[in-house]
């Protein structure tokens, strides 16, 4: 009986150790007792409070905020006088717009931040690889971002999204990057993206996962190569296993690469791979080893000095908000021992309330 209950609470144990390794909680989650009119009705009569219009927002999930927009726009009107005579005024009826007016009350960050607020986390990314190939924004460094760094499921929405806003499928307008013109081609960088990143996952990956044995063969096989002399023989190796597994069998091999914190998979690819096939196979592998320290690593980035890259602080907060951040941000904070928020303070000091926005939006409003 005792025995019995010992092997429980260790099965138990290493069930909860699985489970902390695979689901990281989101930041933001959906509020319970919802009601749109009610928050739009409070966000009209107190439009001036700009604090509690963020408290308000940055509290509810992506389809929350979406429900309280529509209804506030379709329900709620402005007024304004109007001259038309030397004497004579009338009153100018006007539909209310949310996103105008929180862009209008709010500081230049964080008008940014409102205007990613009430859009779905697909369209935010492929409008990051649709506004690089038609030189509409300089995000280079999003690319990777966008394609490299994705789940099967959220590849599938990507693909949906860029072919519903943009009407053409995502790969096929990635072609004509490499055949702009040489300006195009050193503002955005003349980028080869694997067939990896655009294709969905293989069939087999429904069927069984491969052993942590086979995953230590395969790691030991990339192992054996002798990356000063045999480089292009590790980028087959490699782009064969991009091709063959589906993600939580690359993420075994990858983990069963790693010899220590200072030696993996990563600082290999950046020995191999050069120019932006290396930035593009990085961003892969740190993707797949590591979700978390992946986007960690890449917030530290845009927040480490000399200015901060608000447009990859925000795609990053707003996208993953309500899948892994708290992973995110724990890993981000156990490593540089600072906050994000704390760390994105000395870079904008000044701008209390958008400091504010970003803290309720990582689930810490102190």
């Amino acid at each position: 009986m005792v025995f019995s209950l010992f092997v429980a609470i260790l099965l138990i144990r290493q069930f909860l150790v699985v489970r902390s390794e695979l689901i990281c909680d989101p930041t933001v989650k959906p509020k319970p007792d919802f009601h749109c009119d009610e928050d739009a009705k409070k966000l009209y009569t107190d439009g001036k409070d700009d604090e509690g219009n963020a408290r308000l927002l940055f509290h509810r999930s992506l389809d929350q905020r979406k429900s309280i927009r529509d209804y506030y726009d379709s329900k709620f009107f402005w007024t304004r006088k109007r001259r038309c005579g030397r004497h004579c005024y009338y009153d100018e009826i006007y539909p209310a717009n949310l996103s105008d007016e929180l862009g209008r009350q709010s500081l230049y960050n964080l008008d940014k931040l409102y205007d990613m607020t009430f859009t779905n986390f697909e369209d935010i990314l492929t409008g990051v690889v649709h506004g690089t190939i038609t030189r509409d924004w300089k995000e280079v460094g999003g690319i990777e971002e966008v394609l490299c760094a994705n789940d099967n499921e959220m590849k599938k929405l990507l693909r949906e999204s860029y072919e519903k806003n943009f009407k053409i499928k995502m790969e096929e307008d990635f072609k004509t990057f490499n055949k702009k013109t040489q300006r195009i081609r050193m503002l955005c960088s003349n980028i080869e993206v694997p067939e990896f990143c655009f294709s969905l996952q293989p069939d087999r990956c429904q069927d069984k996962k491969i052993s942590k044995e086979q995953a230590a063969e395969e790691a030991k096989a990339l192992h054996d190569i002798d990356i000063e002399n045999e480089k292009e023989k590790f980028k087959d190796k490699l782009k064969e296993f991009l091709n063959k597994y589906c993600e939580p069998d690359l993420k075994l091999i990858f983990q069963a690469y790693r010899k220590d914190d200072t030696h993996g998979i990563d600082t290999d690819v950046e020995k191999v791979f050069e120019g932006e096939e290396r930035r593009v196979y990085d961003m892969i592998v740190r993707y797949i080893e590591d979700t978390c320290k992946c986007y960690a690593d890449e917030l530290h980035k845009a927040v480490k000095g000399g200015g901060c890259d608000y447009d990859k602080v925000h795609r990053i907060i707003l996208t993953r908000s309500e899948r892994d951040l708290k992973c995110i941000l724990d890993n981000f904070r156990s490593r540089k021992d600072q906050t994000f928020t704390e760390r994105l303070k000395e870079e904008t000091p000044l701008e209390k309330l958008y400091l504010t926005s970003i803290r309720y939006l990582c689930g810490n409003p102190e």
